[in-house]
């Protein structure tokens, strides 16, 4: 193996899109492992994500995938009232708090959408103090071609 491929297996980007708490804990749990591992992490919070730390920030629930609702609408509502109680009865830390965690690593940067602030009229100071910055996709992208760059 080269260095270089070496190297960018050491790099992960991810584009977090979603604002359901399934897959935004998944992506928390990537970024907490990576950064445990001692990768580089970089991510972009775009799109609903943003929408997601917000309503976060807020108090309010962040909702679960409608992926599952084709298993019918009661048990949608009632996985989400199940994931959410599982998640406080256990202390399991929520996906804003394993990020953070990870943060302070010092390894892991967490950007949002310069675009879609603009978009949704708002600023940084909208968002968890785990956002260091902006940024736009294209940039983002560039900057990820050092390594794995996955969207969640």
């Amino acid at each position: 193996m080269r260095a270089q491929d070496s190297d960018s297996l050491r790099h992960l980007s991810i584009v977090a899109l979603s604002g359901t708490v399934d897959r935004l804990y998944m992506m928390a749990v990537m970024v907490a492992g990576a950064a445990a591992d001692g990768m580089r992490v970089d991510v972009l919070l775009d799109s609903w994500s943003i929408v997601a730390l917000q309503r976060y920030r807020g108090g309010g629930a962040v909702p679960v995938s409608s992926d599952y609702g084709s298993m019918g609408q009661v048990w949608f509502d009632q996985a989400q009232d199940t994931i959410r109680g599982v998640l406080e009865l256990s202390r399991v830390p929520s996906w804003v708090e394993l990020v953070e965690w990870a943060r302070g690593t010092g390894l892991v940067r967490v950007r949002a959408s310069h675009d879609m602030l603009t978009l949704l009229g708002l600023d940084l100071q909208a968002l968890e103090p785990i956002v260091d910055g902006t940024t736009d996709i294209e940039r983002f992208v560039e900057e990820a071609t050092d390594g794995q760059l996955l969207s969640v």
